[in-house]
Parts: C-alpha cells; sequence; structure tokens
C-alpha cells in the first residue's frame, strides 16, 4: 500500500455525479499506481462526496484487496455504492496453468482440456447490464442516494473457500515486503537477492501450499459452512448476488 507519485490527470470535469474506479490487483492490492492515485490530492478533490462504483477484472482473489481499496475510499470522503467483479473463466486450479501460460506466451485459447484464459467473452458481453442500469439510475437521479444500484444483479460473487487463502498471503506479501524493502534501495544488489529468494518462494507457495490449502478447505466446508457464508455475505456488499 505505498503508493508512488503520478502526474494528476488532465481533462477532468470539477464535478461528476458518478464515479467509475476500474483498478488492478498486484499481490492481493490495489496497484501501486492506483495507491499512489488515490492517495494524491487531486483524488481527494475529485471523490469527496461521491458515490463511487469499483470494478475488478482478475485471476480470482480480489477480496483483500477491495478491503484496501475500501479504506482509500474512506480516506478521501466517497462513498462505494457497488463493485464489479470478472473473474477467470477457469476457475482457480485451472488459471494456476493458463495464467502463467498466458503471461509468458501471449497465448489464451483453450489447449489439452484446459479452459481459455481471462474473463470469458460471455461474461464481458453480459457486463452491458451493469452499465444499462447505471445509466438508468442516472436518469432517474438515484445515484443521490448513495445507495447500491447494482444490488442482485450478479456483479459479484466471493468464493467462500478462498478466503482464509487470501488473508494468509496476505501476511505473508507484507512479511516479504518489509524483508525487501529493508534490504536495499530498488535496484540494489542486496533487494535483488532478496527479491530472487522471494520468487523462488512464491512458484513454490503457488505450485504445493496453495492447492494443498484449497483442498483442505473444500474439505472443511461442511463443517464451517455457517461462517463461511457470513464471511462471503459481507464481502459481498454492497452490491451483493
Amino acid at each position: 500500500m505505498n503508493g508512488c507519485e503520478v502526474e494528476p490527470l488532465e481533462d477532468l470535469a470539477d464535478d461528476y455525479d458518478l464515479i467509475i474506479l476500474g483498478y488492478t490487483i498486484w499481490f492481493l492490492s490495489p496497484s501501486i499506481p492506483v495507491t499512489g492515485f488515490m492517495q494524491s490530492e487531486q483524488a481527494k478533490r475529485l471523490f469527496k462526496d461521491k458515490p463511487v462504483v469499483t470494478m475488478i477484472a482478475c485471476r480470482d482473489m480480489w477480496v483483500m484487496a477491495q478491503e484496501k481499496m475500501k479504506r482509500l475510499l474512506s480516506d478521501v470522503g466517497a462513498t462505494l455504492i457497488d463493485n464489479v467483479v470478472l473473474t477467470d473463466q477457469g476457475g482457480s486450479l485451472y488459471a494456476f496453468v493458463t495464467t502463467p501460460r498466458w503471461l509468458l506466451t501471449g497465448k489464451k485459447d483453450p489447449f489439452w482440456g484446459f479452459p481459455a484464459a481471462g474473463v470469458s467473452d460471455k461474461d464481458i458481453k453480459e457486463s452491458s447490464r451493469f452499465g444499462e442500469r447505471l445509466l438508468d439510475g442516472l436518469i432517474k437521479g438515484e445515484e443521490k442516494s448513495k445507495q447500491p444500484l447494482l444490488k442482485h444483479m450478479g456483479a459479484v460473487t466471493v468464493n467462500g473457500k478462498l478466503v482464509a487463502t487470501e488473508k494468509i498471503a496476505t501476511r505473508s506479501f507484507m512479511i516479504w515486503g518489509k524483508l525487501i524493502q529493508k534490504a536495499g534501495a530498488p535496484g540494489s544488489f542486496a533487494r535483488k537477492i532478496v527479491i530472487t529468494i522471494y520468487a523462488v518462494f512464491l512458484a513454490t507457495l503457488v505450485l504445493t501450499i496453495v492447492p494443498l490449502n484449497i483442498l483442505v478447505r473444500r474439505l472443511i466446508y461442511p463443517f464451517r459452512k455457517e461462517a463461511i457464508e457470513k464471511s462471503v455475505k459481507f464481502y459481498e456488499e454492497p452490491s451483493g448476488r
């Protein structure tokens, strides 16, 4: 959550009825440029007292990033009224293979029984329903109430089996982040060494511990169903399913 300095955005109006904030996720947090922007003086002026709809496209884990974004929005005086999330069409396990393949080769097509990588064309096309609903709400001035406009439209679905994994990974990222910062300045030899060690650790984690944790969570789900469903309902707010 250490944002970078960002140049002010140009050609912006002085006032808006509603702000749609699309952002990417890096290591279960809003990306550094987005965090830097949300911490800027321009964001404080732009977002103050405004209703906001956040939009995320990611592989599968976004819950902890959105909790951090909620705090960033609160810090600038904005009100989050809705959240739209589009996730990888293949699901968590398939995406362990399809996402790295897409990243390293540029290929996202189906192969060897694996589904295509990324958000499906169907999900992208059907997301027009959110724009239509927002337009209708703006015409009627409903955004002024700062209440959800996309309630029960399938804007967001939390995978309860992944929430615990996200919390564990977030703590891990925070610890490693502090170690990397203490190792030296960006580009320094010491920092490169620590980052290399971390890269090996992360690859090992993704290939072993994370899939095992997902399996364990599925096995214990029946015994913690009530607690997990309560957690899911909380993280799906304000839009709900």
